[in-house]
């Protein structure tokens, strides 16, 4: 959580980060929440059930419940931010390969799934 707000700190241009912001706010109470969604399950099944399933059960509702409740709304910033334009960016948040393109010697663009874009589905490799 400290390493978050620190990033939304770096990338505050011209904030004051002694001021308080409202995405500060939002990112300390959501990972609290996702905390508490996993630990309550996880002790409850610990309690109850024993060692064996606690992990799989806290960490399987705690995902469902963290996912639905931000998919209602909830513990979202009042306004959306976004990164500065990449020009603005330092050198080292950049890398030399561009989305899309190849980095072996054979060319040709890089398809979603990792494969090259001119692949025929199904062919062996």
């Amino acid at each position: 959580m400290v390493q978050a707000v620190e990033r939304v700190h770096a990338s505050g241009h011209g904030r004051d980060p002694l001021r308080g912001s409202d995405r500060q706010h939002h990112l300390g109470r959501t990972p609290i929440f996702a905390w508490a969604s996993f630990a309550v399950p996880y002790w409850l099944t610990a309690y109850f059930l024993g060692p064996t399933f606690p992990a799989l059960l806290g960490a399987m509702v705690g995902l469902l419940v963290t996912s639905l409740t931000l998919r209602a709304g909830y513990f979202l910033p009042e306004e959306e931010w976004e990164f500065g334009p990449r020009e603005s960016w330092p050198a080292h948040w950049v890398g030399e390969i561009e989305p899309g393109e190849s980095t072996s010697g054979g060319g040709g663009a890089v398809a979603a799934d990792g494969g090259t874009a001119a692949a025929t589905p199904g062919a062996d490799v």
